[in-house]
Parts: structure tokens; sequence; C-alpha cells
């Protein structure tokens, strides 16, 4: 049972792409999972912990029509409530910048800096020698471990357990990969 014509051939392609696809950006929220876990979680501090920045991701793939697209990224709405240390509000959504950056907001700092810069939470006295307030990047560990290459590599696992065989020549798969999340 063969594709007769074009349209038919990509009916037959796009699921097993789509299931690649899922391969490879759930196998990445492992890795994430695992970076996570270590750089910011085992950063020391005993404090009471939601872990919410371990849960706080998710991974997709979907058809595009005549292909498949993957998608990991960062879901503010699974942060749990993180009232501010001052003022009001709720700073679940911004916890990743502060978490991963080490930035302190407006606590402790009144104006804004002038040249617009972000406030680190290790430059501010009131948090010195706190293990919070240094930076946790997990999101850099991420990047050093999941590079273009990981991302093929993972691709063509997707592909053989989709059932799909291929022989990959070094081209690009168009990967997209960001600085931040």
């Amino acid at each position: 049972m063969g594709a007769r014509n074009d349209p038919e051939t990509i009916d037959m392609i796009v699921p097993g792409l789509v299931e690649a696809m899922s391969y490879l950006a759930f196998r990445i929220l492992e890795i994430n999972y695992e970076c996570v876990r270590t750089v910011v979680y085992r950063a020391g501090g005993g404090v009471g912990r939601t872990h919410d920045l371990l849960r706080a991701w998710k991974a997709e793939a979907m058809s595009t029509g005549s292909g498949a697209r993957g998608k990991f990224s960062f879901d503010p709405g699974k942060m749990s409530s993180h009232p501010s240390l001052i003022g009001q509000g709720d700073v679940g959504a911004g916890l990743i910048e502060i978490v991963y950056q080490g930035l302190a907001g407006d606590f402790g700092y009144g104006k804004p800096p002038a040249d617009g810069g972000k406030r680190y939470a290790y430059k501010n006295p009131r948090f010195a020698g706190r293990h919070w307030a240094r930076a946790r990047n997990a999101w850099a560990e991420l990047r050093s471990r999941v590079g273009k290459r990981m991302i093929y590599k993972l691709f063509g696992q997707g592909l053989a357990a989709a059932g799909i065989r291929y022989h990959g020549h070094g081209g690009s798969i168009g990967a997209k990969i960001y600085d931040e999340p």
C-alpha cells in the first residue's frame, strides 16, 4: 500500500514526523528537569520549596500540514502563587527571571537604575550571602547539554521510534535555540 501522489505521501509521513517531534520535545523536557533539579534545587538553602520550576515547562508536538513542529517552553500558568516580599501581587510568572538571573526586582533598591539595567539580588547588601540571591541559571545548563547536534541526534532517535527509516546527511532540521526561556 504505497502513496500515489504527494498529498498521500504527506499523509503517510506526517504522523510519524509528529511522533518524532514529540519524542524530541519530551526528551528535552526530561533533560531540563534534571538541569533544574541540579542547578536550582540542589543549590542549597534548606528552605521549603514548591518545586514549581520543575513542573512549569511543557513539551508539545503538532502537525503543520506538510510537516511537524515541536516546542519546549516555559509555562508560567503552572506556577503556584509566590507572594511578593514587598508591595502586593504575585511574582510567580516572573520567578524564572528571579531565580535564573538572580534578579531582585524593586526590593531594597528604591528608584530603578538610571541606565534601565537589571537589579541583581547578590549586589544588594541586604541579600549578601543568601543562597537564593545568586543566579541559578538552569537554562544555561540546558543549552550546554542540548545544542543543535543533540537535537539532530534526538530527532533521529524519534524517527526510529516512529518507525521511519532515514539516512541523515548532517543538514539542518531547522532548530531554533533561544538564549533565554
